[in-house]
């Protein structure tokens, strides 16, 4: 009998990329998105640009972090 747990059913993934120029090149990407919604918002239309999923906003948040030079810890 096989033990299923949550883990088990649903592994968890890394949420960084594999090298820093990945990561940076993607983090670029979702800047852009998210500089083109907030114009959008800022004029009163619909953004028309999302991420596709809540993953890669957390992709977008982390790798914003690490970048941040400002930051400790």
């Amino acid at each position: 009998m096989s033990s299923c747990t949550y883990e088990s059913l649903h592994p968890v993934k890394p949420f960084v990329f594999k090298t820093t120029d990945v990561q940076n090149a993607a983090n670029t990407v979702y800047l852009n998105l998210s500089t083109i919604n907030a114009a959008q918002i800022a004029n009163g239309v619909i953004p028309t640009k999302q991420f596709k999923t809540d993953r890669e906003r957390m992709q977008y948040l982390q790798g914003q972090r690490a970048r941040d030079t400002t930051c400790s810890g």
